[in-house]
């Protein structure tokens, strides 16, 4: 006989097919395939006409059911990443009480994290205890958690895939254009200071907490105790920033730099602690000799020498006509731009190596003329001296070097220079050994000083540019 097929009725979508074959002398059998999915439960009837003889052929269809779904214990083979296409990654729940039916092929789209589809194919359930396996397929939109709620048998339950974040990746970090927040203080806990840095091609991926120690001015170990911190977190898809909290106690001031390193990428972020520069203590001395009443210390000094070389009295280091800005800090930063105004807009020490050696460009000679002049650095009441008056000074000491300036009731140190051509210390005057005490009084494009050392005591002419220290006198 020829092969043939019955399509049934009723419980529609199955098909009951007999191959050819070859019928038996007397009694045998015809053995039906029963294939398709079947529409619903009930029964399927399949009108079977064979060899001159017509029968139904009735076969009962099973709702397919089971007793609990295990999603709690849900399994998933490898990871599923965000943003990545999921490949052979498959979640298998656990069920009871199965009735041995068929099911059709059924799917799933994911919540939480979208994207997602969890697939089962057409089976059939064991009798009691099984599995069901879905196939896990998609591009999840990003990291967190994928929901799918099943419905199986009677039974729903949701199980749950985390999906974890993709390694951080970005194109381009830009510690150049940082946006700096607060300020950091040698000497004082950074509060508050933090730096936030902009990036681009950002793919959605985390990175982890960092900790970056500081070096001073591009190189050496952390001896500043500062650290840029960075909270764990993701990209953002694209551009996006990282904000870095800097905490810690600036050892000194200066430029101060972190090596970023995120996503592929590395840049170096640079900020500035300034000098801790407070008021000077004012205690007033008098020359019995001139009669003139002066501050007992230097600018910035902590405290009265105790000698010619205590490091304590040295106090700072100002430019000629400048204001007290921070640049006169021994550790501030360098920068070799001239400034065109009174005032400068940083707390620089200004490098000057070109005629005419000034900080300012074009020259102005009328700065720190008198206790209400331009820039006077003294507090008020005390200005500059002049070199007439410095000079009265030392014709009082009894000796005209180093040895007298200490003895004299203004107690001079010998506290060096500041180099205007880098920004170097004892370059031209060196600390212990010589010294200068800026005046008011100019000489052409340099202003006058009177220099220190142990062979002597006298007045000179230098560039503007240059760091020595200052002696305030009562106006």
């Amino acid at each position: 006989y020829v092969a043939q097929s019955y399509q049934s009725t009723g419980v529609l979508g199955l098909t009951a097919s007999l191959p050819q074959g070859t019928l038996m002398n007397g009694s045998g059998n015809l053995v039906f395939t029963i294939t398709g999915t079947p529409t619903s439960s009930g029964v399927a009837s399949f009108a079977v006409t064979f060899g001159g003889q017509s029968c139904t052929l009735n076969v009962s269809v099973l709702q397919p059911n089971i007793s609990s779904l295990n999603c709690a214990g849900v399994i998933t083979n490898g990871q599923v990443t965000g943003g990545q296409v999921v490949s052979n990654r498959t979640s298998t729940l656990g069920y009871t009480g199965g009735n041995g039916a068929m099911y059709v092929a059924q799917s799933y789209q994911s919540t939480g994290v979208l994207g997602l589809t969890a697939s089962l194919p057409q089976g059939t359930l064991m009798n009691g205890s099984g599995n069901l396996v879905f196939t896990i397929t998609g591009t999840p939109t990003s990291s967190g958690v994928a929901s799918f709620a099943v419905t199986f048998g009677g039974q729903s339950c949701s199980f749950i895939i985390n999906v974890i974040p993709p390694v951080g990746s970005i194109s381009t970090l830009n510690c150049a254009g940082a946006v700096i927040s607060g300020i950091l203080t040698d000497g004082i806990n950074a509060s508050n200071v933090t730096a936030t840095i902009n990036y681009t091609g950002g793919n959605t991926g985390y990175y982890a907490s960092q900790t970056v120690n500081s070096t001073i001015g591009g190189g050496g170990t952390n001896t500043l105790n500062l650290t840029a911190n960075l909270s764990s977190g993701s990209l953002n898809y694209g551009n996006g920033s990282l904000v870095y909290t800097i905490s810690g106690i600036p050892a000194q001031a200066g430029a101060v730099t972190f090596l970023i390193t995120l996503g592929g990428q590395t840049c170096i972020l640079n900020l500035t602690s300034l000098c801790n520069f407070a008021a000077t203590t004012i205690n007033d001395v008098t020359n019995p000799t001139t009669g003139r009443i002066w501050m007992d210390r230097n600018l910035g000094a902590n405290n009265v020498a105790l000698s010619s070389t205590s490091q304590n009295a040295y106090g700072d280091f100002f430019q000629w006509g400048r204001a007290a800005d921070n640049h006169q800090c021994r550790t501030s930063p360098t920068t070799a731009t001239l400034s065109s105004v009174d005032q400068p807009a940083h707390g620089n020490f200004i490098l000057a190596a070109n005629n005419p050696n000034d900080w300012r460009s074009p020259q102005n000679a009328n700065l720190w003329q008198g206790v209400s002049g331009v820039n006077n650095p003294c507090p008020i009441g005390y200005r500059l001296p002049t070199e007439t008056e410095l000079n009265s000074e030392r014709l009082s000491w009894t000796t005209s070097n180093s040895a007298g300036a200490f003895a004299s009731v203004l107690k001079l140190v010998v506290a060096g220079d500041r180099d205007e051509n880098n920004g170097g210390y004892n370059q031209n005057l060196t600390a212990g050994s010589d010294g200068g005490y800026w005046t008011s009084t100019v000489n052409g494009n340099e202003s006058r000083i009177m220099e220190i050392s142990s062979n002597s005591a006298s007045f000179s002419s230098r560039n503007r540019a240059s760091g020595f220290s200052v002696r305030c006198i009562k106006n």
